[in-house]
């Protein structure tokens, strides 16, 4: 008896009907779902030759359809628009000059109108390749506006003001942050070593009792090989918080080629995170306010003998960019394709990982003591190392001290916290404390050795959860 076994044509009525209700009732991209162990993502965005190195995700104004906006400034050197419902390039515009290779580096809608500079919803602003920044006509693909800078070097990104009355851009060459009036004069200016992307921070709830803000209104970030991200405020770019590797400071966290950051959550009392992408060798991890990790992943950024970035074991090799989605998910483009980058959107995050921040680089403790505090979380971590590198030329002393009770109050101190271990680290020694057991958190202290003695260290804390 033969059977015959017909196959359904990827072409079919069904087929068709089926993409037809996922592209348009569900709203979204009908993505492939790709993982490296428990890591797992989306991919929005992937075409042979298109690299992507900026992208957000917003609702055009102009058919209140959900896009993705694009800037690809080494591959077609282009803006883009793409619909993530009808799943197709509607848009894209070359950006005009021969000054330099590379650019957009990025390109934003802008929602609303803005009169001053004859910005209708829906245009694009974005750098070009003479060192310009631009807004072109959505319909005509005409250069309607332009903004110049006479040091431009690079110019990177542009953001329209908070408050709608300038622009804020960067320059990664000539390491500048700005806000510029208009008509291109300066409100403000601000040494951000190569200054890459920005990121907006609403600020409070209309109530005030929420925000994301730790007192600024926009994020820079330093693509340095251990670079920063910082804080600013519109009125006068004061910085106001700081991420990254100062030397001879205490409570901070390495950045390796951050490109791009966005604060996420809107809680009380400085409960939000900060989430940053990693160029070297990709990765993405989300900290506190006091530089301490608290999910995601990186790796460490290997000079020896060279420079190289060596890609995570999750997948991801050089993250140019994270994003918040419409969604509520994060967002990332990652150099991972094939000659192409990928726009993906994260569904799980891996809970194997290990991650680091620093408590002190360089940093003396003085002959009475420091506290590096605020004290380590601990309790959610499966191991927590804690290194001691003595890089002065007397000893110094430490305390790691350990507590079980998961309210921590000043008045309790020293009552319910035990000595984990002690000891003293002599000039170019190295000493390693590993804690296994489920403390609640644990506090460190270090004092000079000898009054009078100065030396400095650098106290590293790895957290490892299996």
């Amino acid at each position: 008896m033969t059977i015959e076994v017909k196959q359904v044509s990827n072409s079919s009525p069904f087929e068709e009907t089926v993409r037809r209700i996922l592209r348009e009732e569900l709203g979204k991209y009908y993505y492939k779902r790709m993982g490296f162990g428990d890591f797992e993502y989306n991919i929005l965005f992937y075409k042979y030759g298109y690299g992507p190195h900026f992208v957000e995700h917003v609702v055009d104004p102009r058919d209140d359809r959900e896009k993705l906006v694009m800037a690809d400034p080494h591959f077609r050197r282009s803006a883009i628009i793409y619909d993530l419902k009808g799943r197709e390039i509607e848009w894209e515009y070359e950006v005009p000059g021969t000054t330099i290779s590379a650019n957009p580096h990025m390109a934003r809608m802008l929602t609303a109108d803005v009169p001053e500079i004859g910005a209708e919803a829906g245009d694009i602003v974005c750098p070009d390749r003479d060192n310009r920044w631009i807004l072109v006509d959505r319909d005509s693909k005409e250069v309607k506006w332009t903004l110049t800078q006479d040091d431009a070097q690079l110019a990177h990104d542009i953001l329209l003001s908070k408050y709608n009355d300038g622009f804020i851009i960067t320059d990664y060459l000539s390491s500048f942050c700005r806000k510029v009036n208009f008509n291109g004069s300066v409100a403000w200016d601000l040494d951000a070593g190569y200054a890459a992307k920005l990121s907006l921070i609403e600020g409070a709830s209309p109530s005030g009792g929420q925000t994301n803000s730790f007192g600024g209104d926009y994020l820079v970030v330093g693509n340095g090989d251990a670079g920063f991200v910082i804080e600013v405020k519109d009125s006068d770019g004061t910085i106001v918080w700081r991420l990254g590797d100062v030397w001879g400071a205490a409570g901070l966290f390495w950045t390796f080629k951050p490109h791009s950051a966005f604060r996420l959550g809107m809680c009380e009392v400085d409960g939000n995170l900060t989430v940053i992408g990693f160029e070297a060798g990709g990765g993405i991890v989300a900290v506190d306010k006091d530089g301490r990790p608290r999910w995601g992943f990186m790796k460490p950024y290997t000079m020896l003998p060279e420079r190289v970035y060596r890609p995570t074991t999750f997948g991801l090799m050089e993250t140019f960019q994270v994003f918040p989605t419409l969604w509520g998910t994060i967002g990332a483009v990652d150099a991972s394709g094939k000659y192409a980058n990928r726009v993906v959107e994260i569904t799980r995050w891996p809970r194997r990982t290990t991650l680091w921040t620093i408590l002190s680089h360089d940093h003396d403790p003085g002959d009475d003591g420091t506290y590096y505090d605020p004290p380590l979380e601990t309790a959610e971590w499966d191991e927590v190392y804690i290194t001691f590198i003595n890089v002065g030329d007397n000893p110094l002393d430490y305390t790691v001290y350990g507590s079980r009770v998961p309210w921590l109050l000043p008045d309790d101190y020293p009552g319910h916290w035990e000595i984990v271990d002690n000891g003293s680290v002599g000039a170019g020694d190295i000493v390693n404390v590993l804690v296994d057991s489920k403390w609640a958190a644990l506090r460190v202290f270090g004092k000079r050795t000898t009054a009078g003695s100065g030396s400095r260290w650098k106290i590293i804390v790895t957290f490892v959860r299996k």
